[in-house]
């Protein structure tokens, strides 16, 4: 049930943010290389900031659902050396207070989960694309290769024993604020 109603609780933010995020460009292979940059960084920033508020956490939740083999920032550092970028000059801290149990902790994984899913079809676009020719590596993209299938079902999974009924409310209007956030990010990072 929770999957579900998450769903369609952030339909209007995933609209939002595939708008943001050039998904007609990767699709048609015309993105730049300035906007392959602009979300490596939008997704090193929110990325980065989850996982360190996570790992600070340390909740059993991250165990259940083999968090060390999920983490993205060091797949992202590596994009952004890639292309001449040290992401220590493009982070910035975000504000994530709010994540302090399970509950918040699933609602903001289930944005960075969620957004690995069209990862592999991204990573091919990415590859064929003549603005992006010079690059040799795409690490974030297409980061779970043929496991993502499982990662991403362990995830539902996980959410759904979870969450209980009472919590479900909680855990929907907290995924609204993770969208939120990674949508301020997206519209305030300007390279």
């Amino acid at each position: 049930m929770i999957l579900n109603t998450i769903k369609e609780s952030t339909r209007g933010f995933h609209n939002e943010i595939e708008s943001l995020a050039y998904s007609h460009k990767i699709m048609n292979n015309t993105l730049t290389k300035d906007e392959y940059k602009k979300l490596l960084v939008v997704n090193y920033i929110f990325n980065k900031n989850l996982e360190d508020k996570l790992l600070a956490n340390k909740l059993d939740l991250l165990e259940k659902i083999d968090f060390n083999s999920r983490l993205k920032t060091d797949l992202l550092e590596k994009d952004l050396i890639n292309i001449n970028v040290d992401p220590s000059t493009v982070f910035k801290q975000i504000d994530l207070q709010d994540i302090n149990d399970k509950n918040h902790s699933l609602a903001y994984l289930y944005l960075s989960e969620g957004s690995t899913l069209g990862g592999n079809m991204i990573s091919k676009r990415l590859k064929e694309n003549e603005n992006l020719k010079d690059i040799e590596q795409f690490n974030f993209y297409g980061c779970y290769g043929d496991t993502i299938s499982q990662k991403w079902k362990l995830f539902c999974e996980t959410m759904k024993s979870e969450v209980s009924e009472n919590e479900e409310q909680e855990v929907i209007e907290s995924a609204n604020k993770a969208f939120e956030k990674y949508i301020e990010i997206f519209k305030s990072t300007i390279l």
